[in-house]
């Protein structure tokens, strides 16, 4: 998976953006840019001129930037909206990050270590894992009838 490096000016635009959803959808965008996901990446960004100083970059962490419970539930939620169980996991494991893994792993029970592996991208958690890290973290799941479409 490549990797996404961020400017400082960018990092810190990001940091002091007001609006929480747009925040989250940033990210979580970000994100599926990094996991190549993404089908809006096109030739644009081969062709673009080079600096004749280099930018200055370091690596993105989409947990920084969810630092309160609005934000994190709007990227959850934005992750939730992708309809990929795998997006769906990797993001319950950045909120995890973000609140601190140790805090999440002992409220759900589980070792620390088994929950990075069973959230990070390649984990495969069983749902009873999801649901246990979803309650520590304060969320519970709900069902909702998908209205129906009128012809």
């Amino acid at each position: 998976m490549p990797q996404i490096r961020q400017s400082v000016s960018f990092r810190k635009w990001l940091v002091r953006l007001e609006d929480r959803t747009a925040k989250a959808r940033l990210v979580r965008r970000i994100e599926r840019l990094a996991g190549g996901n993404d089908r809006t990446i096109g030739l644009q960004a081969m062709n673009r001129p080079r600096r004749a100083k280099p930018l200055r970059t370091v690596p993105f962490d989409a947990a920084e930037f969810l630092a309160d419970d609005e934000t994190q539930l709007a990227y959850l939620n934005a992750a939730l909206a992708e309809a990929n169980a795998q997006a769906m996991v990797a993001a319950l494991g950045t909120v995890a990050r973000a609140r601190g893994m140790s805090r999440v792993a002992e409220r759900s029970g589980l070792g620390r270590e088994s929950l990075y592996k069973a959230l990070s991208d390649s984990g495969n958690p069983a749902f009873t894992t999801i649901v246990g890290v979803a309650s520590a973290l304060g969320y519970t799941f709900e069902m909702r009838a998908v209205p129906a479409k009128r012809l």
